[in-house]
């Protein structure tokens, strides 16, 4: 069973996108939140099946993305074993790739 973590930083990122949504039209976070969930849903069902990041797949990591439906915002994600997790919640016109350093495996001790 594959089990769908999200990033800390991704994590913040979709409470600031739902209010910010929320200020734009009342329910409207909320219809962020059911579409995002429903996309986390088709990644963990099917995780291989998106295409990688371009220029971002090395032997060590295989950065995936997921293209979110009616509103502007990729999911870009990686496998770890049986576990996938979402790096963003990233907006498709704004600061590209700033989400790569989270890509990096956690620090073993």
């Amino acid at each position: 069973m594959i089990h769908l973590e999200l990033h800390p930083g991704a994590a913040q990122e979709v409470d600031a996108i739902i209010d910010w949504y929320e200020d734009q039209r009342e329910g409207l976070g909320a219809e962020f939140l059911a579409q995002l969930r429903r996309d986390l849903q088709s990644i963990t069902e099917n995780p291989r099946t998106n295409p990688p990041w371009p220029g971002a797949r090395t032997r060590a990591l295989d950065v995936r993305r997921f293209i979110m439906e009616r509103f502007p915002f990729v999911l870009p994600y990686v496998m770890r074993e049986d576990l996938v997790v979402v790096l963003a919640i990233a907006h498709v016109r704004r600061r590209p790739g700033y989400w790569l350093e989270r890509a990096k495996p956690p620090r073993r001790r």
